[in-house]
């Protein structure tokens, strides 16, 4: 019998190479259902070969990290199966391995993949997926396609100098901001001002506020102090320009730049409830790759010798149907404030996780 650290490379060798075929056999089949589904538009408009392919190589990254979750399941599936067959995890076990060292280096693999979804998702990932709808607008089907939002709601930033802001309603075109209160901190954090205007316009130097109800803080009481005016010259670093929003979707979002714009909002007072959620979603979603490794080694190890790859397929399938189920409660708790931001995107992978804990252990005895 091998020495155990030889035992446990084989292992992870034998599920990467499981995952790594698997993986790229989803993303194939996937991005294959894209090019037939979009292939007939994009010939209407006599796009070229050079800008199709381009348009699907930007999203197969992405794509490769939506399902790698599924992919780890089926690598763990394949690799204890063959195992199992060859009489590897008999001999191992006779050897005095437990379930739980056979598990290690599978576990310890898939955490691996996780942290490199996220590596990859942040370097490059999101943003090739973000340049394959900008290629397909602009070059495929030549429609053209501004990659910003000219009016939103619920706009926040910071201004530098202490002052943050935050507006209900953002119009670039007309330079307006609507229902608009700044405040005003000391070095400490501590707010010494606040201005509320229903309505702030740009003049083409800075910003002109109206109806102005200012209040001022002072003394260890911050006892406060109202004043009006009817209208406020504030020069704001930002100009209408600068508050202009990506349409991007939140997929195609660095987990980064979800962070300083959450960040922004928090100091602003304005509401990042759902920034928050699929923040915390994308991370949940990365770490999925170890819930459903979890999942899949009892399964795995109990399926028997005449189990293949039918039966890895209908696991895989069942339980990614129940984990997209278990996604959408989460997110609908967390929409009807049942659940905070970090519990609703981690739902799934709790209850995963209690699960597959549960079955490791069942296994055990």
């Amino acid at each position: 019998m091998r020495e155990p650290r030889t035992i446990y490379l084989y292992i992870a060798r034998e599920f990467f190479k499981a995952f790594a075929a698997s993986i790229a056999a989803i993303t194939i089949i996937m991005l294959a259902n894209e090019f037939f589904e979009a292939i007939h538009e994009m010939l209407l408009y006599h796009a070229s070969v050079l800008s199709i392919f381009n348009y699907f190589a930007y999203r197969a990254a992405l794509t490769a990290l939506k399902i790698s979750p599924i992919a780890t399941l089926l690598g763990v599936l394949f690799t204890l199966n063959s195992m199992t067959k060859n009489n590897e995890i008999t001999a191992m076990k006779t050897s005095g391995m437990n379930l739980a060292r056979i598990a290690a280096p599978i576990l310890l693999a898939s955490l691996l993949i996780s942290a490199s979804v996220i590596i990859v998702h942040e370097s490059f990932a999101a943003d090739l997926y973000y340049k394959s709808k900008l290629l397909k607008h602009n070059k495929i089907l030549k429609t053209g396609f501004d990659d910003k939002v000219s009016s939103a709601d619920d706009v926040a930033f910071s201004s530098g100098e202490g002052i943050t802001a935050y507006a209900r309603h953002f119009d670039s075109d007309k330079g307006v901001l609507e229902n608009v209160f700044l405040l005003y901190r000391k070095a400490n954090g501590e707010v010494f001002r606040r201005i509320d205007s229903p309505l702030g316009r740009w003049n083409g130097k800075e910003w002109q506020f109206y109806d102005c109800l200012i209040r001022d803080f002072s003394g260890p009481r911050q006892e406060e102090t109202l004043k009006k005016a009817s209208t406020l010259s504030i020069s704001l670093r930002e100009r209408p320009e600068d508050l202009v929003k990506s349409k991007k979707l939140f997929e195609e979002f660095t987990l980064s730049e979800m962070k300083t714009y959450i960040d922004n909002l928090k100091k602003s007072g304005g509401k990042f409830k759902q920034e928050e959620m699929n923040y915390q979603f994308k991370i949940s979603l990365a770490f999925a790759n170890v819930i459903l490794a979890l999942i899949g080694i009892p399964f795995g190890l109990g399926a028997g010798k005449y189990s293949g790859i039918i039966f890895s397929f209908v696991v895989s399938l069942v339980f990614a149907l129940i984990y997209n189920n278990l996604l959408f409660i989460g997110q609908s708790l967390g929409s009807n404030n049942l659940l905070n931001p970090f519990m609703s995107a981690w739902f799934g992978n709790i209850i995963f996780l209690l699960f597959g804990a549960g079955m490791l252990y069942k296994a055990r005895k």
